[in-house]
C-alpha cells in the first residue's frame, strides 16, 4: 500500500516539476520521464513485502518524501535533481538560492506533492479496510 503512495508522490512530483515545459511529443517520452521513479517504487514495493516491520517501511517513505520535496525547486530551476556535488559547490550560497527561488509556483508544488503524501496513506488505507 506504502508502494502505491510512494508512486502517487513521485509521479505528482514529477508533473509539478515538468509543467509549463515543452515536452518532446514521442511515444518514448513518459517511458523516458518516468523509468527511475518506476524503478524506486519497484525497489519499495519488494521492501515493503519482505519487511516486516511497519515503522522501517514508514521511515524510509518519509525519507523519500523528503528528498522529493527539497529535490522539486531544484529540479524546476536547474533541471537536475539535488545531488552531493552540487551541495558541496554550493555551501553558503545555497540559503541565498532557496530564498530566491522560494516563489509561488515553487512554494504550492512542494506543498501539493506534501498533502498528497500525508493523504495518500490514509485515503489508500480506508480504501483497502473497505475492500
Amino acid at each position: 500500500m506504502m508502494s502505491l503512495c510512494l508512486l502517487l508522490v513521485l509521479l505528482v512530483a514529477k508533473a509539478a516539476i515538468l509543467w509549463g515545459r515543452p515536452l518532446p511529443a514521442s511515444p518514448w517520452t513518459p517511458l523516458a520521464f518516468l523509468w527511475q521513479d518506476l524503478l524506486v517504487v519497484l525497489v519499495f514495493a519488494a521492501l515493503e513485502r519482505t519487511l516486516k516491520r511497519r515503522w522501517l517501511i514508514h521511515t524510509l517513505y518519509a525519507a523519500l518524501v523528503v528528498l522529493v520535496l527539497a529535490n522539486i525547486p531544484v529540479m524546476r530551476v536547474l533541471s537536475t535533481p539535488l545531488t552531493a556535488p552540487i551541495l558541496r559547490a554550493a555551501r553558503g550560497a545555497m540559503s541565498d538560492s532557496l530564498r530566491y527561488h522560494a516563489t509561488p509556483g515553487n512554494l504550492v508544488a512542494v506543498g501539493v506533492v506534501l498533502l498528497v503524501a500525508l493523504v495518500g496513506p490514509s485515503l489508500l488505507g480506508r480504501a483497502r479496510g473497505r475492500r
